[in-house]
């Protein structure tokens, strides 16, 4: 080899050893992969861990905006969303998808006079609140 090639050479083994290395940093964990996620947001998608890494990145994208979202919510209605869940939840998947479809096909006045309706179904049966303490 002449000494003229030789930085080339250098060069070309650097380059590929580097690329070679962050090749396999990004399988490891891609953009956007589940080690880059915050603990609080881990937390919130946890039921999405095992498949996160080959999900879509818009996929990603819009539950880490509805994983924010939750975490900004009351903890009246995070209850409120979980108690809903659970009822929803037992339902086959055809009796939740056309409350899906019916739901999307509702007018915004109509979503608004649904959520009324349901929280006023809640509190009726939701138990009373505990009595005041007693002052000292």
């Amino acid at each position: 080899m002449k000494s003229a090639d030789r930085p080339r050479m250098l060069l070309a083994t650097l380059l590929a050893t580097l690329l070679g290395l962050s090749a396999e940093a990004a399988r490891a964990d891609p953009p956007g992969g589940w080690q880059r996620l915050s603990p609080e947001h881990q937390q919130v998608l946890g039921d999405f861990r095992e498949r996160w890494d080959s999900m879509p990145p818009e996929r990603r994208e819009r539950l880490i905006n509805r994983a924010e979202r939750w975490r900004q919510l009351p903890p009246e209605q995070r209850e409120a969303i979980r108690e809903r869940w659970r009822e929803i939840k037992p339902l086959p998947p055809e009796a939740r998808e056309a409350l899906r479809q019916r739901w999307e096909s509702m007018s915004p006045d109509e979503r608004r006079q649904t959520v009324i309706e349901l929280r006023q179904r809640h509190e009726m049966h939701a138990p009373p609140p505990p009595p005041p303490f007693p002052p000292r």
